[in-house]
C-alpha cells in the first residue's frame, strides 16, 4: 500500500495511550480515574483499530470537548500499514494525529533518558488509547476544533489521563506516538513536577529530542512532536568536533519552549545564541530529511 502524507487534526485532535503488561478491562480502570465524568461507555467497535471498548470522558463539553479511553488487548502495531483496515484506522488517526508506522521503534532508538525502555516495552501485551474529539455524535459538517481550542490545556488534560492510568498495578509506561516519547510513571512525575515549577509546558513528556549521524562527523538532531501544538518540529545540524550533544540537546528544548510560549516569531534568517557562544541561524522551513513527514525549520552555526 501507498503511504499518504498524513492529514492535520481531524476527527482526533491529540492521541496518546499507556502500555500494559496484560490484557485490562474497563471496570478496572474507572476507578483509577479521578474528577472525571465519564459521559458514555460503548462497547467494542466493529474492529479492535478503530476503536475497543471505550469510556466517553468528559473534556470541554460545551464545544463537544471529549476524549475517549478505549483498551486493545493486542501489542501496540507498529508496521500500521500491512493490514487494511489498520491502515485505514492509522490513516483516520485512530493511532493519533501525528502517529506514523515504525514510531514505536523510533521511540525505543530515541530513548535516551529511559534505559529500560526496551526490556519494559517487550513485556507489553495491551494498551489503552487516550484520544481527544470535538466530533463525537456531531453534525457531518461541525469543525473539527472550536474557535477558543487550546493544544496545551487539551495536551495537559490527555496526560493526566494517562498519568492516573498508569496507577494501575499492570501499567508500563506511557507512550506518546505523535512524539516518539516512552516513560515509566516516576519519570513522568519528575516531568511535570520540574515544568509545573516553572511554569512551562512539559515538553519532555509530548515532544522527543533525537540525534542522527550524517557524514564527515555532522551530526543531525530535531524535535518530533511539536505538531501536538500547531508548531513546527526544530532541527540544527552541527559538527560533533566542535559541540557536544547535550548542550545542543538543551539548545533545541529552550527553542521549542520558547515557540511554545511565543508562537511563530522565528523566522528564517533569525538567529538564536547557542551553544560556544556562537550565533545559530534559522533556514527556510522545509520538509525533514528523516521519519516521521513533517514540515521542519532548520539552525546551522553561523560561520
Amino acid at each position: 500500500m501507498t503511504t499518504p502524507p498524513m492529514p492535520k487534526k481531524g476527527q482526533y485532535t491529540q492521541g496518546i495511550a499507556v502500555l500494559f503488561a496484560e490484557p485490562v478491562g474497563l471496570a478496572e480502570l474507572e476507578p483509577l480515574l479521578k474528577d472525571v465524568r465519564i459521559s458514555q461507555r460503548i462497547p467494542q467497535g466493529t474492529h479492535w483499530a478503530l476503536g475497543g471498548p471505550t469510556l466517553l470522558l468528559d473534556y470541554l463539553p460545551a464545544v463537544n470537548g471529549r476524549v475517549s479511553l478505549d483498551v486493545v488487548t493486542r501489542p501496540w502495531p507498529d508496521a500500521m500499514d500491512e493490514d487494511e483496515t489498520v491502515f485505514a484506522a492509522w490513516t483516520m488517526g485512530c493511532f493519533g494525529p501525528f502517529a506514523y508506522p515504525e514510531i514505536l521503534s523510533r521511540a525505543l532508538q530515541h530513548s535516551y533518558a529511559f534505559a529500560e525502555a526496551a526490556t519494559v516495552v517487550a513485556r507489553h501485551q495491551c494498551f489503552v488509547r487516550i484520544r481527544s474529539s470535538y466530533l463525537f455524535g456531531a453534525q457531518p459538517d461541525s469543525p473539527a476544533l472550536p474557535q477558543a481550542y487550546d493544544a496545551v490545556a487539551e495536551l495537559h488534560f490527555v496526560t493526566s489521563i494517562a498519568l492516573q492510568l498508569l496507577q494501575h498495578p499492570a501499567a508500563l509506561c506511557y507512550f506518546n506516538p505523535n512524539g516518539e516519547v516512552l516513560a515509566p510513571l516516576n519519570s513522568m512525575q519528575q516531568i511535570l513536577a520540574h515544568y509545573a515549577g516553572r511554569k512551562l509546558p512539559p515538553l519532555d513528556l509530548w515532544c522527543n529530542v533525537r540525534m542522527f549521524s550524517m557524514e564527515e562527523g555532522l551530526v543531525l538532531m530535531d524535535t518530533v512532536g511539536m505538531q501536538q501544538l500547531d508548531k513546527d518540529d526544530l532541527e540544527v545540524v552541527f559538527d560533533s568536533s566542535q559541540f557536544e550533544p547535550e548542550e545542543m540537546a538543551r539548545f533545541l528544548r529552550n527553542a521549542s519552549l520558547f515557540v511554545s510560549s511565543r508562537g511563530p516569531v522565528i523566522r528564517a534568517g533569525h538567529s538564536l545564541d547557542g551553544p560556544a557562544g556562537r550565533l545559530f541561524r534559522a533556514q527556510p522551513p522545509d520538509q525533514s530529511p528523516v521519519a516521521p513527514p513533517r514540515t521542519t525549520m532548520r539552525f546551522l552555526a553561523q560561520g
